[in-house]
């Protein structure tokens, strides 16, 4: 049996377990109050035939019911079974927050509350007898705030107790605490006295959080921890562990509001010379793989000793992965001193012998230490020190299963003193090592020896090593670059009997990128084989990318692109030709040769396209990512699925999927500022499951690693945070379906497609600093407009790429009048002018969009946008009452534009372009208002019109009033508004916050009526549909009838908006879709009758 709780009712799945499990059956109950908990029945092993009694559940009022199963009839056993709710008994009058059932045998319950002010009751229920008793064993008080959880574990055996059963307990004050409750146990309970059980319920309690606590020993509290940032809504136990020689008793799982899953350590040790026991909280894990706040559910699954936790976010994902103990966690950790590596390499034999010069400085820890390093093989790891020793660390698998690391010593390079670089490419077995003389060595891991390459003029800055072939691992292209130098070395290296061989060694000096007086540094470079000819892209540290391509004469194009990532440091780059873009996204021809995927410290991952000429690379793609600004590699699937970048978050070294929207790894290394290096672990199809990473630390070389993922997604997400507004485009991209626009309380802007019966989201937009208050499409799903507070209007330009699938670029900001401005804009709306011609960089089109926008001060301002400019005027302002404008709308009149606003007052104004404007005047024209015409008695909430004819519009809006309103609405020569209304009052339970027109059907005999289809949706979770009959040739409300087509339930909560989702192409039931948003979202299919 299998039950899931809710608010007030409770559901009951009936599993059968063959060859699968499958659902024979489900009932569901309804109560007048909460249910917290519920457990199923413990079977009696004497009577397995007598159990009237499936589950038990406690409710908000610390109230205790019973679920009782009736089978079917003998004579009609065909028939249902049906279930029943009855009373056993109540605890102590209080309001809780959180309770935990526990059958402690076939006949006693236990019951743990926690109250909404901070106590915990632990109390016992009897069954054995004709009447159900009441025990009171504990209450606990320590807590500062209301208690979100409890917990009961099983029996723990430990060396000191013959069993100890623990409560754990998390609260509004983040900590978490563990209290004995041993006292509970069926041998313990029975001796304890009922009326002292009685006296305590009796005495005087207290509300609220008293002041002066009791003592931790007294209130038998083992241990307190605090770990979350935020409020702790749940634990959980977690029994298995591997060691338990080191006083790890039992592991504790919690969640909470800050979005993040933590592991803690209950241990015990013993104080000398005494048989006391201290108890502590020691936290080795914490996992964030949600987004934004609020993880509300968590689950185990111990199996075999394993245990696979499964945590649920405010985002709709689900997240799975094995419980990591301390002990495995500390396994994956290595730390090594420069002292103990010398004195191992010392002790082993070596290819070359050791000089007593190097004999003495290796006894002294100071002289030497950690220079630089590199992973050669996944296996096999190349440190250089500052005395120019190259070592060489192999870890090595045993038959038993245990791995040991040997160092050796593989050469003493004289260039390599002070000052040494080292690179490789991963897993190729090959490593180059540079000096400050200019030398350049290889080290190859078969000969397990180096060998002397080139030597160039400078100081070598970066190694830059590739395949010219991909399939090819016998010629390698090396670029070198140079501190305080401009020109670099491009080398081909080829494999012989004898090693690696220089096959051709090239010089560029070209002309330098500029960063003030002095020329730019670069740091990351990339060599790539672009339709047979060498190509070149260096990142600098201004920001700017620098192309160049050799061509067969011998001649260089170059190209530059100044800013690619702000005034910050290019850091990684990664090339992704045409040929190998993802099939399910279809890309137009005019792409060209492929696409330079970077990152920079500016925060970024950028995307260029590059034609056929040098200086034809363009900007398709740039948005911030979540973490930065310390981005230092990015790495693109070889089957273009996924982008992954890696870098340092905070004190933490993390590998991001930007596709998924997923952290890969999470290491804590200490920061940024430190020498580094990483080898990532790839599945069979090039994917990244995993990694080596190194770094120095105090002096100390560390590294980690990991062969797999830490956690699986098992149902993607969205948003972290409430959805404000939605918006769906009407074309499609390419083979890219329809795109679904969101935007949340999280200020992110989230782009889905639906496929599979499912979201996924393929970009995530972060810019503004406020939620997102609306958002809309342009006709030809080209440009993205958004807004919010601080008057932040962007412009986003959205294009198929390969990878990541959906490209998005800002492109311009409307101007504001003061930085400091603090106001909000409630909403806009966006006409578009004729498009006469193709913008030169891309395949957007060139025209004009007048956009007008309503802020919280009630003022009304029409912009006109230029998108081939990028130029921003205005054209009108107008102000309104003391009301707040929430909606806006343009009218079709032909020829006669007319603005219309919704506000908090619940009246429609309408505007226009005032007479006696002067026209010499090159500032904003002021606008006048038609006239006001009151619809709802509070806040228009929502908005959607319908031209019906030149003429006349349908208004539809739903108020905070609970009302529906429809209005005709037209608009004379003489500028005279016409509005015939019409009300539906309590349409809904709660406010109308979200209404569509979803059809709009002339009639075939008759062209002065309609039939209209209108969809509304509420905070009291109803979607209701209403058809609308208009004949415009009645005068007033005669000419409009409505009526309710259906009425259905959404578990979207707090329902923002609403949006038109087109229905497949070869549905011939399905009319259309509708995309519900609040917390979460859902779609609708609405059936053609």
């Amino acid at each position: 049996m299998l039950g899931i709780p809710s608010t007030h009712q409770f559901d009951f799945f009936f599993l059968h377990f063959l060859t699968d499990v499958t659902l024979s059956e489900r009932k569901t109950i309804e109560l007048e109050d909460w249910i917290l908990d519920v457990a199923p029945k413990v079977l009696d092993a004497l009577h397995p035939g007598d159990e009237p009694m499936c589950a038990t559940l406690v409710t908000a009022h610390n109230a205790l019911y019973f679920v009782k199963r009736q089978e079917p009839s003998s004579s009609n056993p065909e028939g249902p079974s049906w279930l029943s709710v009855l009373p056993l008994l109540v605890g102590r009058k209080c309001i809780l927050y959180s309770a935990h059932l526990k059958w402690i045998s076939s006949t006693e319950i236990l019951v743990a509350s926690g109250t909404a002010f901070g106590e915990i009751i632990v109390w016992s229920c009897f069954l054995d007898g004709e009447k159900p008793s009441l025990h009171n064993h504990f209450s606990f008080t320590g807590h500062e705030g209301s208690i979100f959880g409890v917990q009961i574990s099983e029996p723990i055996e430990s060396p000191y107790r013959i069993a100890r059963r623990l409560l754990t307990s998390c609260s509004d004050d983040r900590t978490i605490r563990v209290w004995d409750i041993s006292m509970v146990e069926p041998q313990h309970s029975r001796s304890q006295s009922f009326s002292s059980a009685t006296r305590q319920d009796t005495a005087l309690q207290e509300t609220g959080f008293p002041v002066n606590l009791s003592d931790q020993r007294d209130s038998n509290c083992l241990a307190v921890a605090i770990g979350h940032v935020s409020r702790i809504w749940d634990i959980r136990y977690l029994y298995v562990r591997n060691v338990e020689s080191d006083g790890h008793i039992v592991t504790i799982v919690s969640v909470g509001e800050d979005g993040t899953c933590q592991s803690w350590a209950l241990r015990y040790e013993l104080v000398q010379n005494s048989e006391e026991l201290i108890f502590s909280l020691e936290n080795f894990s914490n996992s964030a793989h949600h987004l934004g706040k609020n993880i509300w559910s968590v689950a185990a699954n111990e199996q075999s000793g394993t245990c696979v936790l499964s945590t649920g976010g405010a985002d709709g994902r689900i997240i799975s992965r094995e419980s990591v103990s301390s002990e495995t966690h500390d396994k994956f950790l290595e730390e090594r001193d420069i002292t103990t590596v010398l004195q191992n390499v010392f002790n082993l034999p070596s290819t070359k012998p050791i000089s007593s010069e190097i004999s003495r400085k290796a006894s002294k820890a100071t002289a030497d230490y950690f220079r630089s390093y590199a992973y050669v093989t996944k296996d096999e790891f190349l440190v250089t020190t500052n005395n120019g020793l190259v070592l060489l660390e192999t870890d090595q698998s045993h038959e038993t299963g245990e791995r040991s690391r040997n160092w050796q010593q593989i050469d003493t390079l004289d260039d390599l003193k002070g000052y040494s670089v080292v690179s490789s490419i991963p897993d190729s077995g090959v490593a180059l090592l540079g000096g400050a003389t200019g030398s350049l060595y290889c080290f190859e891991s078969a000969g397990k020896k180096i060998a002397f390459l080139a030597k160039t003029d400078g100081k070598i800055a970066g190694i830059f090593p590739c395949h010219i072939e991909p399939l090819r691992a016998d010629t390698i292209a090396v670029l070198l670059t140079y501190l305080g130098k401009p020109n670099f070395r491009l080398l081909q290296l080829r494999r012989s009997a004898s090693g690696w061989l220089v096959s051709s060694n090239d010089d560029f000096a070209i002309q330098p990128v500029q960063q003030g007086v002095q020329f730019s540094q670069s740091c990351s470079a990339l060599v790539s084989f672009i339709n047979g000819q060498t190509t070149i892209f260096l990142g600098y540290r201004d920001g700017s990318i620098q192309f160049l391509r050799k061509n067969d004469d011998g001649s260089v194009e170059v190209g530059i692109v100044g800013g690619a990532h702000g005034k910050e440091a290019v850091t990684a780059m990664h090339w992704v030709p045409s040929a190998s873009s993802n099939s399910q996204i279809a890309v137009s021809s005019i792409q060209g040769l492929g696409w330079l995927f970077s990152v920079g410290r500016d925060g970024t991952s950028a995307v260029h396209s590059l034609k056929s000429h040098p200086k034809e690379l363009t900007l398709v793609h740039k948005l911030a990512l979540p973490f930065g600004p310390n981005i230092e590699g990015v790495y693109v699937s070889p089957s273009a699925d996924d982008v992954y970048v890696y870098g340092f978050h905070g004190k933490q070294f993390v590998v991001y999927n930007i596709s998924t929207s997923d952290y890969i790894l999470n290491i804590d290394c200490g920061g940024a500022h430190r020498m580094w290096s990483f080898d990532p672990r790839y599945d069979p199809t090039g994917k990244i499951v995993g990694g080596n990473l190194a770094w120095t630390k105090a002096s100390k070389l560390n590294s980690y690693n990991v062969s797999e993922p830490s956690h699986q997604i098992v149902q993607k997400g969205g948003h972290g945070r409430e959805i404000k507004t939605c918006t769906i485009s009407t074309t499609s991209m390419d083979s890219i379906r329809p795109l679904i626009a969101t935007g949340a309380e999280d200020t992110d802007i989230c782009l889905f497609r639906f496929e599979d019966s499912s979201f996924s989201c393929v970009a995530t937009v972060r810019k503004h600093v406020t939620g997102i208050q609306s958002m809309q499409w342009s006709k030809s799903g080209e440009y993205l407009f958004s807004c919010g507070g601080y008057e932040e209007f962007f412009i986003w330009r959205v294009q198929p790429v390969p990878a990541i699938k959906v490209g998005v670029l800002f492109e311009s900001a409307c101007p504001i009048d003061s930085e400091r401005s603090d106001l909000r804009i409630m909403g806009f709306t966006v006409k578009e002018r004729v498009r006469t011609e193709q913008l030169k960089q891309g395949n957007a089109e060139c025209g004009e969009f007048e956009i007008t926008m309503v802020y919280s001060n009630s003022v009304i301002k029409t912009w006109r946008y230029d998108t081939d400019r990028r130029l921003w005027t205005i054209l009108y302002i107008g102000r309104y009452t003391s009301a707040c404008p929430t909606q806006v709308s343009y009218l079709n009149q032909e020829d006669r534009p007319v603005i219309m606003t919704a506000a908090t007052d619940g009246h429609l104004a309408f505007w226009k372009e005032s007479s006696t404007n002067d026209s010499d005047n090159d500032g904003p024209k002021e606008l006048a208002c038609l006239g006001t015409r009151a619809l709802h008695q509070s806040a228009i909430k929502s908005l959607s019109t319908w031209s019906l004819n030149n003429d006349t519009s349908l208004i539809v809006t739903g108020g905070d009033d609970n009302g529906l309103g429809i209005s005709l609405i037209t608009v004379t020569e003489s500028n005279e508004v016409q509005c015939e209304r019409l009300i539906i009052p309590r349409a809904h339970a709660a406010a109308v916050t979200a209404t569509d027109i979803l059809t709009c059907v002339p009639s075939d005999t008759k062209p002065s009526c309609f039939q209209i289809l209108v969809a509304t949706a509420s905070n009291d979770q109803r979607i209701k549909l209403w058809r609308i009959i208009i004949d415009l040739g009645k005068e007033g409300g005669e000419g409009i009838d409505v009526k309710r087509v259906a009425n259905g339930y959404t578990s979207v909560a707090d329902v923002s908006s609403m949006a038109l989702h087109p229905a497949d192409s070869d549905s011939v039931q399905l009319a259309t879709r509708i995309l519900i948003c609040g917390v979460g979202m859902e779609l609708w299919n609405v059936q053609r009758r």
